[in-house]
């Protein structure tokens, strides 16, 4: 359980993304929706697998990651499935399984600052960052079908200091991948939202509906776009 110091620490966290949004110019518009938010319920453990579920072929993937950032280098239905894990411990993981280029940056809270766009290419493409300080206040990976502009799905994480991490996955700043489907994932469990990906309980729509995670430092988390 979360202490009340943490519900209180995770007010400050988002009031000063909130502040910064209207005074830090950022590629693709300013962070908002980023981790935490004084509105979401309290980082939850990773769900368990569904035993009856079977795990998604490995696919070997070619890493690019963002010096900028980093401290080391079709289903028709929208509810979540939950499968065995994919990730790297002790890493945030993004992996790019769409037919087309996907891109990332990276916001932090303290300073208040992004890195530069990093290019994920079709099928085989990565990004990867071990994971951030506490000191940093949390990061943002922001996510999107275009280079430049349009909306982002955001990955979300906030190192506790405690040997937790925090994390969550976010369409409050728009929807880019809801055709194709994405996974939150961690080296235990991956929930996949299927396409629309309009009603998927583990996924912010809004500040307030979705779910937050937990899982060790030592664990792996991330996301999988257009697939699982």
């Amino acid at each position: 359980m979360h202490s009340c110091g943490f519900a209180i620490r995770t007010l400050i966290t988002i009031a000063f993304f909130a502040i910064t949004a209207l005074s830090v110019p950022f590629p693709w518009g300013p962070p908002g929706g980023g981790y935490p938010n004084p509105n979401k319920p309290a980082p939850a453990p990773a769900p368990a697998p569904a035993p009856a579920t079977a795990a998604a072929p490995a696919t070997t993937t070619a890493a690019s990651t963002s010096s900028d950032e980093s401290t080391s280098g079709s289903s028709s239905s929208s509810t979540d499935g939950v499968s065995s894990g994919t990730g790297n411990p002790g890493q945030a993981l993004i992996v790019n399984k769409c037919t087309f280029p996907t891109y990332v940056y990276v916001c932090k809270q303290h300073p208040a600052t992004c890195g530069a766009t990093t290019t994920m290419s079709a099928l085989t493409g990565t990004y990867s960052e071990a994971y951030a300080p506490a000191s940093d206040g949390g990061h943002s990976l922001k996510i999107s079908t275009s280079s430049g502009s349009g909306d982002i799905l955001q990955f979300e994480y906030t190192n506790e200091g405690n040997g937790d991490v925090s994390y969550d996955l976010s369409e409050y700043n728009g929807n880019p991948f809801g055709s194709y489907g994405f996974s939150l994932t961690n080296t235990t469990t991956d929930v996949y939202c299927a396409p629309p990906a309009t009603d998927c309980p583990s996924i912010f729509t809004t500040p307030t509906n979705g779910i937050p995670y937990t899982a060790s430092t030592s664990e792996g988390i991330g996301a999988i776009l257009c697939g699982s």
